[in-house]
């Protein structure tokens, strides 16, 4: 087991969800703002040795800009087929161009982060790759983790899903134009 599983063990003990968030496109010249979310509910950890078993991928989880393309998209393919039993959850929250440039960067992160409490359990502990506690999570039941996307593995892979949804909105808007 590596340490961005054991650090999510760690830290989801005294909870049922933990939720890594991680952001994308904050400071890009093009594109949408995009988090990913990642829900995981404490079973998966619990069984998280037989879950490495047949799914030894989990491992490479990390940093999205720390992978291939390919890889990144391996990893996404083989999450979203896996048998989740409701144990994991993956979300995307998005803020458009025109959101952005009518309420600036971070009150459109705000707006991401929203759209992605409405769909989430109430009761978690979310882990956020970051500094600072936006103004929509206040009140939540946050821990900042400076290098959060290579610390711990959901928001290691909520890193990922961002980058690889971001990824895939970026080659159709090309593809378009």
């Amino acid at each position: 087991m590596n340490s961005r599983l054991k650090f999510d063990i760690e830290n989801i003990k005294s909870h049922t969800y933990l939720m890594g968030l991680d952001e994308v496109g904050w400071g890009c010249i093009a594109g949408d703002l995009v988090l990913g979310a990642v829900v995981i509910h404490k079973t998966f950890y619990q069984e998280i040795e037989s879950w490495l078993i047949d799914h030894p991928w989990l491992l490479d989880v990390r940093d999205s800009k720390k992978l291939s393309e390919k890889k990144r998209k391996v990893i996404i393919e083989k999450f979203q087929s896996m048998n989740k039993k409701g144990l994991l959850i993956s979300l995307i929250g998005q803020a458009n161009i025109e959101e952005i440039n009518a309420l600036g960067l971070a009150k459109a992160f705000d707006v991401c982060v929203q759209r992605i409490l409405e769909k989430s359990p109430s009761e978690m502990l979310i882990l956020l790759d970051g500094k600072r506690v936006p103004g929509s999570l206040k009140g939540q039941n946050v821990q900042l983790v400076i290098k959060g996307d290579d610390t711990s593995f959901a928001i290691g892979l909520a890193s990922v899903l961002a980058k690889v949804y971001r990824d895939d909105l970026m080659d159709r808007l090309h593809s378009v134009n």
